[in-house]
């Protein structure tokens, strides 16, 4: 008995790690009511982007704030939000019309697009893929 419930983990653990990942871009700025919110929680150690959808496909064009997958717009029953599991986060980071808090995190917490997202001139491609329990899309890395 003891060796099917090891095994049965075993197999489990390998689904949870073979999930197939898709490249989503996000285009820095549109700090506002429609833009990004970037914040890092201390509850769960992630790093987390609330984005507007874009309309259409990222190599279309992405508007200060926006994101998208690479092939096809954001579907509406998708996130809008993105999770990065980061062990070093350990402050918030929170962006909102006439507020701006610039306590960034190093590189060595893996965090570091954060600062990227910033600016509109900036473009981040993450490694996703939407978790389907309701909650934000998971990155696995980043690039494509």
């Amino acid at each position: 008995m003891k060796r099917w419930i090891m095994i049965s983990s075993l197999l489990l653990a390998g689904a949870a790690q073979a999930q197939q990942t898709y490249p989503l871009t996000c285009r820095g700025g549109g700090i506002s009511n429609s833009g990004l919110t970037l914040g890092l929680s201390t509850i769960d150690n992630s790093a987390l982007v609330y984005y507007t959808k874009a309309p259409g496909p990222a190599p279309s064009g992405l508007q200060p704030g926006q994101c998208s997958w690479q092939d096809r717009a954001i579907g509406p029953n998708e996130p809008p939000c993105l999770r990065q599991t980061s062990p070093g986060a350990v402050a918030w980071i929170f962006t909102a019309p006439n507020q701006r808090q610039n306590s960034y995190l190093s590189s060595s917490t893996g965090t570091h697009w954060m600062r990227d997202l910033l600016s509109s001139n900036s473009y981040v491609t993450f490694q996703a893929y939407n978790p389907g329990n309701g909650g934000c899309f998971v990155v696995t890395r980043l690039g494509f």
